[in-house]
């Protein structure tokens, strides 16, 4: 569950900050403005990141199944994404960055985990 989450969350986060650069590119927006489309896009594409990998993870079994499993896993990865968000803007140059990598999966992880304990 964490490295299918946390692997579908990176992926999709570097492929919005790349469309988000490209629409950048095609709507002709320069200087510090380029950031905006860039960090719009790695958001949306985080999101999805999480919600993918949380249906993939319960698809192939690594994952309780249910709805309501799903949502618990999905907003745990959500709160794992902020929180990785928020540790990667801290400029700490020590395991902080592997630790970013691996929060949105944990945080679903977590959720996972707090479904399968309220359904027994």
């Amino acid at each position: 569950m964490v490295t299918v989450v946390s692997a579908t969350t990176g992926f999709n986060l570097t492929i919005g900050g790349a469309v988000g650069a490209l629409l950048a590119l095609l709507l002709g927006i320069k200087g510090n403005a380029v950031g905006v489309p860039v960090v719009l896009a790695a958001a949306v594409g985080g999101i999805l990141g999480v919600w993918l990998g949380v249906k993939v993870a319960a698809r192939f079994g690594g994952a309780t199944e249910g709805r309501a499993a799903r949502k618990l896993a999905t907003a745990g990865g959500m709160v794992g994404l902020a929180a990785a968000v928020a540790l990667a803007s801290a400029r700490v140059n020590t395991v902080a960055p592997v630790l970013a990598i691996m929060l949105p999966g944990v945080g679903a992880w977590l959720g996972d985990r707090l479904a399968a304990r309220r359904a027994v």
